[in-house]
């Protein structure tokens, strides 16, 4: 069938064999675009949208290889927090984290500083990890700054956790083994225990 006609209410057409545009003139729509050739996909505003939020694309193939499905993308931000295995609490100067999630992989960037701190002990951990860490898996983190600590140590290292939204938290001398941060090495005092990080993680 052909176009006879094109308004903004409706299109009109002859009825006969398949549609078609006639002439080369540009048809603009607005809204959401639906049965554009591609089951389950529209247009809305410009963005191609999926009505099965399980769906994806497959990216750099011609055949629908799983290795190749793009299904998952999102951006966001999370609050991470420290926590102590024997009690305590501190309060924060900045407190900040960002993520972006692309397939299974999560890559994040946080920040942490207190203001205070009440009687904080036993074992640190950084926790409020926007996903969950998959199983059998467990992942380190690159420390951007870390300054301003009631301890002197040579480094940082961290662990992401499996089945956890949680980050294990290390502290090592020049000439010693690495051993769990505490909240005796939580120092008192306006912006102070100041901490950069970024990791990756797989959920």
């Amino acid at each position: 069938m052909a176009i006879d006609k094109v308004t903004s209410a409706s299109i009109t057409t002859d009825a006969v064999g398949p549609t078609q545009l006639n002439e080369a003139s540009n048809y603009a729509f607005t809204g959401t675009v639906t049965g554009a050739g591609i089951d389950g996909w529209s247009s809305s505003s410009g963005n191609i949208l999926s009505s099965d939020a399980s769906k994806g694309i497959y990216l750099g193939v011609n055949s629908a290889t799983a290795a190749n499905l793009l299904d998952d993308y999102e951006e966001g931000t999370f609050t991470p927090a420290w926590y102590f295995s024997g009690g305590g609490s501190v309060a924060y100067g900045g407190q900040a984290g960002v993520y972006t999630k692309v397939g299974r992989m999560v890559s994040c960037r946080c920040y942490l500083s207190t203001s205070s701190i009440s009687s904080p002990s036993g074992s640190a951990s950084i926790t409020g990890l926007p996903f969950t860490q998959k199983s059998g898996y467990e992942g380190g983190a690159a420390v951007g700054i870390a300054y301003r600590w009631g301890t002197n140590f040579s480094n940082f290292q961290f662990r992401t956790n499996e089945n956890s939204t949680a980050i294990s938290v290390y502290k090592q001398a020049y000439d010693g083994e690495a051993s769990n941060l505490g909240g005796s090495d939580f120092l008192s005092g306006s912006s102070k225990n100041i901490v950069a990080l970024g990791f990756t993680y797989e959920v």
